[in-house]
């Protein structure tokens, strides 16, 4: 008799968590590409154009900032590529340090980005843009599948 009470109430909650993790799995998808993708595309085309808008920049810097303080929450246990869809690697659950530290390291970065953005002072602008670049790519290089 317990069973057939618990069973019923156990089947929604399931499926509530896995809607839960399926819809931060997509929103993790389209901030990364739309958003953060997209601020780091439009930065790098503004400090290697003949005319960089600092306002432009100064935006797309604001976004990278914004957004990065959101990664950590972007990526909950059962996110990974148990589910068979995206590109999260298992270390991101398996080195939880190591991934808190990557974050961390992104958000301090992608600060000092959106600061020096707003002094209009070019090459600080680039050197910063560039230690954001270099963090992207260590995270990705370390917890993220790489695309086929």
């Amino acid at each position: 008799m317990l069973i057939a009470v618990c069973a019923p109430q156990s089947t929604p909650l399931a499926e509530t968590e896995d809607g839960r993790i399926t819809a931060i799995m997509k929103l993790r998808h389209e901030r990364m590409k739309n958003e953060l993708g997209k601020s780091l595309n439009l930065i790098d085309d503004e400090v290697h154009g003949a005319a960089p808008d600092k306002a432009k920049i100064a935006e797309a810097a604001q976004i990278l900032l914004t957004y990065s303080k959101e990664i950590p929450v972007w990526f909950p246990k059962g996110s990974g590529p148990e589910t068979g869809w995206g590109l999260a690697k298992s270390e991101i659950w398996d080195k939880p340090d190591e991934f808190k530290a990557a974050t961390a390291r992104m958000i301090d970065t992608a600060g000092k980005l959106a600061r020096a953005a707003n002094t209009e002072q070019l090459p600080e602008i680039t050197a910063r843009f560039e230690a954001v670049a270099v963090e992207c790519k260590g995270c990705h290089k370390a917890f993220r599948i790489p695309p086929t």
